[in-house]
């Protein structure tokens, strides 16, 4: 097996595709629904007057998510937003980032849900840029820790992260938890698996990984996750075991301090949850003026 595979599937997330499209409008929909957008006391008295409101950067970030953004603003209201820069490039305090032109009160009822989404998009592309930059050899893989899941894992991969697995279907994953009620005989591999990847946090975990990946007769990349392993337990695991054929991923407490010290020969992947799960708060305002 040619060894160039890539947990990647930023492709999917893409407008046209519309298990993402849905994504999205179901997640901003209910952002709108509970936050009570047009029909709530705080902007009933303000009249319809056609305003323009400029987006300014108050720290640094990456824009992200934009064609998602002006979607939604479409699909939800009759304003319009336009971004002054594109997407992946970096902003710094005092720069304008985008502008949104139409009604007063649907630009003050629909703010907080947009700069909410806005702001961790462009944190967490900036902070994916960090992780990227601290490593040379290895991917940087987003985990499942994402809070607003498709959403997060596009913000990620604008940042230069890979997304690893988008949902459960991706890919088999066997984890510490399968084991516990499990056995990787019972595996199953469905069609629509793109890859499959079993942790071991253990030393004898890994030769039974290993020995497994032997039997399996299947033409899929193979991933072996060494789960919780310090940088030094690393090296000696891969001066010990023969991975050839299958994909060597570290995950379990990596984050910007320690990252570049499991970037070594030998390791293909370095997942992480800290890309999303702790963001980067990027703080943007949003000032209003009469057209």
């Amino acid at each position: 097996m040619t060894m160039n595979f890539k947990p990647d599937f930023k492709n999917v997330l893409v407008l046209e595709n519309q298990y993402y499209k849905d994504y999205l409008t179901n997640l901003f929909g209910l952002m709108l629904e509970t936050d009570f957008y047009l029909k709530n006391s705080s902007n009933d008295f303000i009249d319809d007057t056609e305003s323009i409101a400029t987006v300014r950067a108050k720290s640094a970030g990456i824009v992200a998510c934009t064609a998602e953004l002006q979607f939604l603003v479409s699909e939800f209201s009759s304003l319009s937003v336009s971004f002054e820069l594109p997407e992946g490039e970096e902003f710094d305090v005092g720069d304008t980032v985008c502008i949104i032109k139409g009604s007063a009160k649907e630009i003050l009822s629909l703010e907080r849900c947009f700069l909410n989404l806005f702001t961790r998009a462009c944190g967490i592309a900036w902070k994916a840029k960090e992780y990227k930059a601290k490593v040379t050899n290895a991917s940087v893989l987003m985990t499942r820790k994402c809070l607003l899941g498709l959403f997060d894992k596009k913000a990620g991969s604008v940042g230069g992260a890979l997304t690893h697995r988008l949902n459960l279907n991706d890919a088999v994953m066997f984890k510490d938890n399968h084991f516990a009620v499990s056995d990787l005989s019972k595996i199953e591999i469905p069609s629509a698996a793109r890859f499959i990847d079993v942790e071991a946090n253990s030393v004898e975990q890994i030769g039974h990984v290993l020995s497994f990946y032997k039997t399996l007769d299947l033409d899929l990349p193979k991933i072996a996750m060494l789960d919780n392993f310090s940088p030094q337990e690393i090296d000696e695991i891969l001066k010990t075991y023969d991975f050839g054929g299958v994909y060597v991923e570290v995950s379990g407490g990596i984050n910007l301090d320690n990252i570049s010290k499991y970037d070594k020969e030998g390791v293909d992947f370095i997942s992480t949850s800290g890309i999303a799960s702790k963001p980067y708060a990027v703080d943007l305002s949003l000032n209003l003026e009469r057209k």
